[in-house]
This record gives C-alpha cells, structure tokens and sequence, in this order.
C-alpha cells in the first residue's frame, strides 16, 4: 500500500486506513471516530469512553485468568479439532467460515453452555445477519437481529433450549462475586 492509499474511501465510499500510527490516533479519538456504530447495544465494543471502561470493568472478571484458565483445555481440544478436521478433508476451505466462525460458535457454545446441535443454526444465523447487515437496509437485519426470534421459528424445540441455556448461564453467574452489582449496572445502563 502507497503513502497515499493509507488513508482512503474505498469504491463504496467506506473509509479504508491502513497506517497504523493513523488507526492509534483515531481508535483514541471517539468524538471523531465513535465505536457506536448501531442503534442495537453492543456491548463493551460499541460503546465509547467511560461507558465502555465501566462495562469492561463489569465484565472482565467473567473472562478473568481463573475463568479462562478453566476453559482453555476445551477450547485448545476445539480447535485442534477443527484443524484436524480441515486437514483430513485435504481440500481448500474459507479461512472465515469453515475455520473461524466455526471455531468463534463452538468456543462460545462452550463457555455458555450451549447445545453442540446448535452450531449449523447458529452458523446459518451469523451468516444470514452478516448478509442483512450488508444491505444497509433495517428491515433486512431486522429479521435476523434476534437470536432467540430466529431459533424460535425453527421447527425444533431451539428456542426453549436456548431459553434453558440463558437461565443455567446466569444461575452460574451468580455464584460468581459481584453478580448483583453487574446486574444492577446492565439494568441502570440499559435505561440510559
């Protein structure tokens, strides 16, 4: 990339930076360059500032050495999986999609608790909401924002699983310290 392709619009008018220096500065720079990119709350990533600071404050335990350290023997025995898996086939694969989004539903399966027969509708639902959110058009990602709503209108039991699954996550995490605290903060956050 040239001195003058580091910063530039690409052919959709989609700002395109390829300086690092260039990015620290913006990444630093929210009142120019916010991370609140949607009318959805995404958090911590889509939130600026002390808002994210204070969500990260709340939710890092939950990732904390303990926790991942406690994890990470499942996630190494998923990816070396995946890998084994790709390798066997000996043929070409999508780095994103056959390797990456996989490797991304089955580590989250895995932390929450999910049920492994939710990775294909899962999969399908990341790669439908990528392909609405693409549009650009609201009523297009409206029928995929839910995941709930998408898994309740498959004819599987899904939806009452994944239901299931939330309230077994949460009941673990309120063993964990400080639940009530984060609990109090998301429910005082959300009504900003």
């Amino acid at each position: 990339m040239s001195t003058t392709d580091r910063v530039h619009l690409d052919q959709k008018g989609r700002l395109v930076i390829g300086d690092h220096a260039e990015v620290v500065r913006l990444a630093h720079d929210p009142e120019t360059f916010s991370s609140i990119v949607s009318r959805h709350l995404q958090v911590p990533n889509g939130l600026d500032g002390a808002a994210h600071a204070e969500m990260r404050h709340l939710l890092d335990p939950f990732m904390d050495a303990d926790a991942v350290a406690q994890l990470l023997p499942e996630l190494e025995r998923i990816a070396a999986d995946l890998v084994a898996r790709l390798d066997a086939a000996d043929a070409p694969f999508g780095a994103v999609a056959d390797l990456g989004a996989r490797f991304a539903v089955r580590a989250q399966s895995a932390w929450l608790g999910w049920l492994s027969e939710w990775e294909e509708p899962l999969l399908q639902w990341v790669a439908d909401n990528r392909v609405a959110s693409r549009t650009g058009h609201p009523r297009a990602t409206a029928t995929t924002r839910n995941l709930s709503g998408s898994l309740a209108r498959r004819p599987d039991d899904s939806a009452r699983n994944l239901s299931w699954s939330r309230r077994r996550f949460l009941m673990n995490w309120r063993r964990h310290r400080g639940f009530e605290h984060l609990r109090t903060k998301a429910m005082n956050f959300s009504a900003k």
